[in-house]
């Protein structure tokens, strides 16, 4: 019972922390700009690269994370949303 608890307190908290760095993301006023993206199995950082060509801001992959490809079919939505889904989909987090 107590370890229910505990790990139910364990995902709100983490859950809310996860949340609270996607509105960082979104308060980026550079992030708001809704961009076209067409890319077939491109590496992770070449999908960074071009986000942030399209934004100005500069994004990079950190080198201790694998080589994740990554398909971009994106038409017209804000660049934030665009980096919140790619964090979800690798289980990565934005710093």
């Amino acid at each position: 019972m107590r370890l229910r608890f505990v790990v139910g307190v364990l995902a709100v908290v983490s859950g809310l922390c996860l949340a609270a760095a996607q509105a960082r993301l979104s308060e980026d006023p550079r992030l708001q700009k809704t961009i076209s993206l067409w890319l077939r199995m491109e590496p992770l950082s070449a999908a960074l690269q071009a986000i942030s060509q399209e934004t100005g801001v500069q994004l990079s992959v950190e080198s201790t994370a694998p080589r994740d490809k990554v398909a971009l079919f994106v038409e017209n939505r804000p660049a934030h949303e665009i980096l919140e889904r790619l964090a979800t989909l690798f289980r990565y987090e934005w710093r």
